[in-house]
């Protein structure tokens, strides 16, 4: 009976007078996270671009992972530089969350492999099925992609993490936690995941005439910060109403 009331609950903040003022909250929480990103970690985001360019005349398994970590870095920079804290945003600030970093880069390590899993998952597909049928393979990494990259599980836990102590068993009560809170909000991040998908799939579509081998890394540079604030503010939006529900185990 829960569930139900609290899919009512979630989908009461698309209300037009409700979703207004959530926007608005989330624009300037955006508007706050940019400045103390960019203030920080302009310089890697430029590491990040001339790896890009570098890519054109250079090819390697080194330099699509070392582009790969430095993007989670600033995806894990930008989660600090929303997050709701006390302390004062400076380079201690992010130093002392160092050790979340180290856990959650099993995040990052899991993502990486599951492309070296869809590889396989591909050719058994090409083997078993044809040549003409290996666009099932294309279709099941891209979906893959776009769950892990832009579903909100991994953002809903991520926040669970940073609202822990950062302890080993931290990371698996709040990956239980970031389970019941999408569950529990489903239709919410539903739409909004859905969203999300329209506007990615619009800007590949109106950028597409880029040649940039690594296109997907700029469209996430500029979208995925705007995710990651609508997220973080109904997280602390639902932590404010359900709280006891999350934390009582």
């Amino acid at each position: 009976m829960y569930l139900f009331q609290s899919w009512k609950e979630s989908l009461l903040l698309f209300k037009p007078e409700n979703f207004k003022l959530f926007m608005l909250v989330t624009l300037k929480l955006l508007i706050e996270a940019v400045k103390v990103w960019l203030k920080y970690f302009w310089w890697i985001i430029v590491f990040a671009v001339a790896l890009d360019i570098t890519s054109f005349f250079l090819k390697g398994i080194v330099l699509g992972l070392s582009l790969a970590f430095v993007r989670y870095f600033l995806l894990f920079a930008f989660f600090l530089s929303v997050w709701f804290s006390v302390k004062r945003k400076t380079l201690s600030y992010f130093w002392s969350y160092k050790c979340y970093l180290v856990l959650l880069m099993i995040v990052v390590l899991l993502m990486v492999s599951e492309f070296i899993l869809l590889m396989f998952l591909g050719g058994a597909i090409f083997l078993i099925f044809g040549g003409p049928n290996a666009y099932a393979a294309f279709v099941v990494a891209s979906t893959t992609e776009r769950l892990l990259l832009f579903g909100p599980l991994i953002w809903i836990f991520v926040l669970f993490f940073l609202d822990s102590k950062g302890r080993v068993r931290d990371f698996c009560f709040s990956f239980w936690r970031s389970c019941k809170m999408l569950v529990f909000n489903f239709p919410f991040y539903l739409i909004m995941f859905l969203l999300s998908e329209f506007i990615r799939d619009l800007f590949h579509f109106n950028v597409s005439f880029i040649r940039l081998t690594r296109l997907d890394f700029y469209i996430n540079l500029l979208l995925l910060p705007i995710y990651i604030c609508v997220f973080t503010n109904f997280y602390i939006k639902r932590m404010h109403d359900q709280s006891k529900f999350y934390f009582g185990d």
